[in-house]
């Protein structure tokens, strides 16, 4: 069963990334993949190759010009940030499992969306700010940012499992 939540890659820089997401994408039951103004190409060898079975989703993956426009029929959007310094900031943060039951409960009305920011500098306040919410992954202080798939892979998995919590899908294993 598909959860209908949008993964948005706000300035992507590395093809390998946006492949990665895309497998992690169908490891958790995403479809709806959105980059805004990338710089990576998600067409490319180094993309299809980490993409292992999430190929059609680089394929039918849209390509917005601003955050905006990828999120603007989205009932619930929260974005993740190793960052949380400022006002905006400081007030709007949990971890994973305090922030998604939101995305949950609003999947019911419509599309929700996560948004990831570019690799080398994160996202604006603006783009924060844009956002219902803002995810932190907790980690090392002395290194706090992860890698972008790796950020990915962690709320897909929280929000998967609240999901099925919600519905009461059992997770059945494989034979």
């Amino acid at each position: 069963m598909h959860i209908n939540a949008r993964v948005v890659l706000v300035r992507p820089h590395y093809a390998g990334n946006i492949g990665s997401v895309a497998r992690l994408m169908c490891n958790f039951g995403l479809e709806q993949l959105t980059l805004v103004e990338p710089f990576a190409d998600l067409r490319s060898a180094d993309a299809r190759r980490l993409a292992t079975h999430g190929e059609h989703l680089l394929d039918s993956a849209t390509v917005a010009d601003s955050l905006d426009a990828a999120v603007a029929d989205c009932r619930v959007v929260v974005a993740t940030s190793a960052n949380v310094a400022g006002i905006y900031r400081t007030h709007n943060y949990g971890r994973p499992e305090e922030v998604l039951p939101a995305v949950v409960a609003g999947l019911a009305d419509g599309p929700c969306a996560l948004v990831f920011g570019p690799e080398p500098s994160g996202l604006t306040n603006a783009e924060v700010a844009r956002c219902h919410g803002l995810i932190r992954i907790l980690t090392d202080s002395r290194y706090p940012a992860l890698n972008l798939s790796h950020a990915v892979a962690i709320v897909l998995y929280e929000l998967r499992r609240l999901w099925s919590q919600d519905r009461g899908v059992a997770v059945a294993p494989t034979q």
